[in-house]
């Protein structure tokens, strides 16, 4: 019993990494594989409410940014990396972003990958949007040094699959 326990775990568990797992994507080379593979590690690292493996995946003098609309106007908000870590080492719920569509740029040191999201909560749809990042090729490998993102609760056109796999 123990052991269908296990394996049963371990199916799921992969199976959760091969549904984000972009190397299934034939349309990426293998440093845009590599760019991909730190982004899907900041959103496994989300679900786990795991700041350790969070931090690793930005420089130390990382951004975020939201891009909202105020009086029919466009406003930025700004943030530290720190504070968004801090917020997810108080987080009581299972959180979930799920991202499609993406699109991966390199030049020499610098990529960009575009993507839509949506985020459930406790298995609930929250909202969607659509996160830029900006990614820095250290010594260490890739690093996020800028997270933008949109936020809205209409026009989401989740894909089925996605919305499938995070309602689960």
């Amino acid at each position: 019993m123990k052991r269908a326990l296990f394996t049963l775990i371990l199916a799921i568990a992969f199976g959760t990494v091969i549904a984000q797992d972009p190397s299934s994507d034939a349309k990426l080379d293998q440093e845009q594989l590599k760019v991909m593979k730190v982004v899907m590690e900041l959103f496994d690292a989300y679900r786990a409410l795991d700041t350790a493996r969070l931090s690793a995946v930005f420089t130390a003098d990382a951004q975020m940014n939201r891009i909202a609309m105020e009086d029919g106007k466009p406003v930025v908000s700004r943030g530290e990396v720190s504070g968004f870590i801090k917020w997810v080492s108080t987080v009581d719920k299972y959180l979930d972003e799920q991202l499609w569509n993406y699109r991966v740029d390199i030049d020499g040191n610098l990529a960009s990958v575009w993507t839509d999201f949506g985020i459930w909560v406790d298995g609930e749809f929250s909202h969607c949007g659509v996160d830029s990042f900006l990614l820095l090729n250290t010594e260490n490998g890739w690093k996020i040094f800028e997270l933008s993102d949109t936020n809205r609760r209409e026009d989401c056109n989740v894909p089925d699959e996605i919305r499938k796999r995070a309602e689960k």
